[in-house]
């Protein structure tokens, strides 16, 4: 994302990177807020990596729930709410936008009781990040639906198709609720 997608805007408008709250980061760890041509390079080059700082403006949102998997998939909340409204729902890179993440939050912390909905809700509006580990691993299973039926007929989503066509990674969002 950041070399097929982030450079090139950085390289037309360099303000995007401060605009966005994006950053570069060293493997050293060492973090640079301004832009350069040898950064763009790096990145491209794959020695640097860029990475949006939390807040408002953070695509991922508010909370993120990191699992393992081979994918590098994780659920993440969104400031662009109003894509939960769309039929089409692959705006994402890969990862899975949910749409209530408190009650996931609730839901997943159920075991510690001391993250009541007060702690969760206080933590995502922090700005800045933290990681809570389980005391207890969460199985995790995730579902694709390929088709819908709508009025009696099947209708297959798009996405899925070109998908299983070119047999690329999935790359799709969804709607996670812990009540289902």
């Amino acid at each position: 994302m950041a070399q097929s997608e982030t450079v090139p805007r950085l390289r037309r408008d360099p303000g995007y990177l401060e605009r966005e709250g994006f950053e570069f980061v060293a493997p050293n760890g060492a973090v640079y807020t301004t832009s350069s041509p040898a950064r763009l390079a790096a990145v491209m080059g794959g020695q640097m990596r860029i990475r949006q700082r939390s807040g408002p403006r953070n695509a991922l949102g508010d909370v993120k729930f990191i699992f393992p998997n081979h994918m590098n998939i994780f659920l993440h909340h969104t400031p662009s709410t109003s894509l939960f409204e769309r039929e089409r729902r692959d705006f994402s890179h890969g990862c899975i936008r949910v749409e209530q993440p408190v009650a996931l939050a609730k839901f997943v912390l159920e075991n510690m009781p001391e993250w009541s909905e007060k702690r969760i809700v206080d933590a995502m509006g922090a700005g800045v990040s933290s990681t809570v580990r389980l005391a207890e691993p969460l199985s995790v299973l995730i579902a694709y639906g390929t088709a819908q039926v709508k009025n009696g007929r099947i209708h297959f989503l798009m996405i899925f198709a070109a998908w299983i066509a070119s047999s690329a990674p999935l790359c799709s969002s969804t709607v996670v609720s812990p009540q289902q």
